[in-house]
């Protein structure tokens, strides 16, 4: 069982110290590499201590219960076992059980985490997914089946806005994750439809537009709210208790950068 795990780790020493060597980048640029490196190995190596343990269910949050295969999980992986992943959006799914979505349309829906765990939440709701990689899309209709919703979730390539018109008259929701071009797909002036749509939509703001400015779009038509990344809390997650501190931190890793939301409710609408 050892001499694999070690002849990894010498392979990255080996990595390191061939990235420390190179005099063609900033000395700067291969530390942050330097970092990336170290910090994917000490997560995958957390990952295989508590994979096992994990038995792949979603153990907290608003997905408890949802079978995940560690083997179609795309980014983080512990995160989303434990169900602490976006944590911040916790709260914005608890209040949206009472707004009775027949529709929910998720954007950029990677291994369907969302997609899935939305099905379970809604069991009234079709669920429309899509994904520029043909690999998640696979792993998508891969989860639905072993969640038993595959009746009601599809999955298709690349979304165009005009989609959303086909969606006009239902009960609505948007999640969306689309790298950036969320500020050209998620626009009301191009997509009327979108104002009586509930949306969450993850931001990714440059120097062309900010999350403020995204949120102004919806003004008229929906309450707004931006959140932000916040620290994760080890204690509810008895599984890490014979883990080092720093290792228990690593576990609720997600991401690098850092990335708010906007949340918006479509006004008008009624509670059920």
């Amino acid at each position: 069982m050892m001499r694999p795990i070690y002849q990894r780790d010498l392979a990255v020493l080996r990595a390191a110290l061939d990235l420390l060597a190179r005099d063609d980048r900033a000395i700067g640029e291969n530390l942050d590499r330097l970092y990336e490196m170290l910090l994917a190995r000490r997560l995958s190596s957390i990952a295989e201590e508590l994979l096992p343990v994990l038995a792949e269910k979603v153990t907290h949050g608003p997905f408890a219960g949802m079978v995940y295969s560690s083997e179609t999980v795309e980014g983080c992986t512990i995160p989303k076992l434990l169900g602490c992943y976006e944590q911040e959006l916790h709260p914005v799914l608890d209040r949206m059980k009472n707004r009775g979505f027949d529709k929910i349309l998720n954007i950029g829906c990677a291994e369907g985490y969302y997609a899935i765990g939305l099905a379970h939440m809604f069991p009234g709701a079709e669920i429309h997914a899509w994904d520029i990689d043909p690999i998640a899309q696979e792993k998508v209709l891969r989860n639905a089946m072993v969640n038993g919703v595959s009746e009601r979730v599809s999955v298709e390539g690349a979304f165009d806005p005009e989609e959303f018109d086909r969606f006009v008259g239902h009960s609505t929701l948007v999640v969306c994750d689309i790298e950036g071009a969320e500020f050209e797909c998620v626009d009301p002036v191009r997509s009327p439809a979108l104002a009586k749509f509930d949306l969450i939509v993850e931001l990714h703001p440059d120097e062309n537009c900010t999350a403020e400015e995204f949120a102004d779009r919806f003004l008229l038509t929906h309450d707004t709210e931006l959140l932000q990344p916040k620290a994760r809390e080890v204690g509810p997650f008895e599984v890490l208790n014979h883990l080092a501190p720093l290792d228990q931190s690593l576990a609720l890793f997600e991401r690098l950068e850092s990335t708010p939301w906007c949340v918006c409710w479509a006004q008008g609408r009624e509670q059920h």
